[in-house]
């Protein structure tokens, strides 16, 4: 079975596997070597995502006894990579090594340390690593004194933490796509030496001289890794932190207006809120980022309730001198008051022209030719732009929340501008 080795600092911790490779958290285990959990058998069970105390026992204290302390523990794992962090541990000590193996539990041999690691030139950097693991099944985690360890002081306490990473291979002449949360990191490899990395906006994204990728705010950027003639990308879509599911209607309309800058997130772009009620002045300010923020043809404001100072000013000005949206009586824009079905349709509808349609057929039953958004939402059937409710209702009076509304935008720009 494959190893993949990694070095850390302090301590040999040897990782095993049956039936595949993936890592987990570590322990609360004391420096007795007469505890429960210092042989395989009896290895302690541990969870992905939390940090775990233990402590170590001197070495060349037990080794006179013949006893080797040593902390077992095992987790269950899936394919895929996994980072390994190891935090607190004999800081004064520069020549202590951990070193991560990973293999079957039937084949493990304390002596086998040097095998296949995720690129050739892999390094240990702040004390994080990386491990490949190949198929499900259960990681084993070995951890004891390193046996060219020359401390005669204390024991080792230390914390460790295994989680799920993200990892993609990148090749010569190639570009790959992969995603990243903000806030998490991605781990991209280069089939080739030595690579030096790039990021086309770091604002988005950065990544360091190991290729590890950190997702910053939402967006699209390019990595890149060159070394002399070699060169290989990967398009990494940077996620907010609340729309992770492709699965999710909205998933693929977020990153499309997000990518386009019609669409912006909260939380400095690191999350989209897409349960959150979406406003008039919202929606004007997509429509006029999705036809590319034009500057109103004319410095008068119709309204009197927006200000010069409001992030939607041009952009409701623009929708007044389009038809997009009407002036009343009152001159008052509403701008706070939440956009409901009824009439985010027809600011889509007025903004594609109001076109004819033909009405004679009404595939909804909360809907009559006497009300103003009639036409409208017939039109957007015909488009593909919305489908209405399982019931046969339209439901023109519920509120637009956002993923509702990027994902009318994003059938807009697909079945009305042939884009998308």
């Amino acid at each position: 079975m494959k190893k993949f080795v990694k070095v850390m600092t302090s301590f040999l911790a040897t990782v095993i596997l049956v039936g595949g490779l993936s890592v987990g958290t570590l322990f609360a285990a004391s420096a007795d070597p007469n505890e429960p959990n210092d042989t395989i058998g009896k290895a302690t069970s541990v969870t992905l995502g939390k940090t775990y105390d233990g402590e170590i026992g001197n070495y060349n204290k037990y080794s006179k006894s013949g006893k080797t302390d040593e902390d077992w523990f095992k987790i269950k794992v899936k394919k895929g990579v996994y980072k390994v962090t190891m935090t607190n541990y004999c800081k004064t000590f520069k020549d202590t090594t951990l070193i991560v193996s990973a293999g079957s539990k039937s084949d493990f041999d304390d002596s086998e340390f040097g095998a296949l690691s995720l690129r050739d030139s892999f390094r240990r950097l702040n004390d994080v690593d990386y491990i490949q693991v190949s198929a499900e099944g259960t990681l084993y985690i070995k951890i004891w004194n390193y046996t060219d360890w020359k401390h005669t002081g204390k024991n080792f306490t230390y914390k460790l933490k295994i989680e799920e990473a993200s990892y993609a291979v990148v090749q010569n002449g190639t570009t790959v796509k992969a995603n990243v949360v903000c806030g998490r990191e991605l781990l991209l490899a280069a089939n080739f030496n030595n690579p030096t990395w790039k990021s086309s906006n770091t604002s988005i994204a950065t990544v360091d001289e190991l290729g590890r990728v950190k997702g910053k705010q939402a967006g699209s950027v390019t990595i890149t890794a060159t070394n002399g003639s070699y060169t290989a990308k990967a398009k990494v879509q940077v996620l907010y932190k609340d729309v992770t599911k492709s699965s999710d209607f909205w998933y693929e309309p977020t990153y499309y207006l997000t990518n386009k800058n019609v669409v912006k997130g909260y939380d400095k772009q690191t999350k989209f809120k897409p349960a959150n009620d979406c406003s008039r002045a919202q929606m004007i300010t997509f429509l006029w980022r999705l036809n590319g923020s034009p500057k109103p043809s004319s410095s008068k404001n119709p309204f009197n309730d927006i200000q010069k100072d409001d992030y939607f000013y041009n952009a409701v000005r623009w929708a007044a001198e389009k038809g997009i949206v009407t002036v009343p009586s009152n001159n008052k824009f509403n701008p706070q008051t939440v956009c409901n079905r009824a009439m985010t349709v027809t600011f889509l509808y007025r903004m594609a022209g109001s076109p004819s349609v033909d009405t004679s057929k009404n595939p909804f039953t909360d809907i009559q030719k006497s009300d103003y958004y009639f036409k409208a939402v017939i039109w957007a059937s015909k488009k593909k732009i919305v489908a209405g409710y399982d019931d046969g209702t339209f439901r023109p009076d519920g509120k637009c929340l956002r993923r509702q509304m990027v994902t009318f935008l994003y059938k807009y720009d697909k079945y009305v501008n042939g884009k998308g």
